[in-house]
């Protein structure tokens, strides 16, 4: 009797769900477990009452009895989650145009980054210092110090256009999305930030012949 016989045998025997229709030809294979644990949420969800269970649909695929119509590999379940996550991470049309707006003021402000310069993207830092910079400014149209606003997001040196200043109401917008966004949106938002300021050009370091020009003998 051969392995596939002798686990079919084991197999045929008192199950707590129907089983799949493999089992008509003593084949288990992962295709087959995947079956066994979509029956194990399915029991759950139903003893739960958990009619509006997010992932109901792939539990169905699941639990297909025909093999050909099942999700065959948990590579493909984990696909179809992070897809679906990725999905719940669409931002709407008023917050794209809220970042665009303060990331192009921010970024129109900015001459150049020096070599060894980075971006602070660091939520819990970003946000009080944004808070504080609206409050002392909230009455105005303009934020008056643009290198205090650049300070928020650049660590390191760099130059700037005093006057491309950045609006208040582009500020408070950015401001107001960062706060109420779901912390997965919040790194999206600061990460496309950074990588619209790493995109400036930067200072070259100097050069020992650099130094010797500015020696006056």
């Amino acid at each position: 009797m051969t392995a596939i016989e002798e686990q079919g045998k084991s197999i045929s025997l008192n199950w707590w769900c129907d089983t799949p229709n493999e089992f008509e030809k003593s084949v288990y294979d992962k295709c087959t477990e995947i079956y066994f644990i979509g029956k194990i949420f399915e029991k759950a969800i139903k003893d739960s009452n958990l009619g509006e269970f997010k992932y109901l649909a792939l539990v169905r695929e699941m639990c297909k009895f025909d093999p050909a119509e099942r999700t065959n590999s948990f590579k493909e379940i984990q696909n179809k989650i992070a897809n679906d996550q990725f999905a719940e991470l669409e931002f709407h049309e008023n917050e794209i145009k809220a970042y665009r707006d303060f990331a192009n003021s921010l970024t129109y402000a900015l001459g150049k980054l020096n070599y060894d310069s980075s971006c602070q993207t660091d939520y819990g830092i970003i946000v009080p210092k944004l808070q504080d910079l609206y409050k002392s400014s909230m009455l105005e149209e303009y934020f008056p110090d643009t290198n205090k606003a650049l300070n928020i997001f650049i660590k390191g040196g760099f130059s700037y256009y005093k006057d491309n200043r950045i609006e208040i109401s582009k500020i408070k917008s950015f401001l107001n999305l960062l706060e109420t966004v779901p912390r997965e949106k919040q790194d999206i938002l600061l990460l496309n930030l950074e990588t619209r300021i790493n995109a400036i050009a930067r200072k070259l370091p100097k050069t020992l012949s650099d130094y010797d020009d500015e020696i006056p003998f």
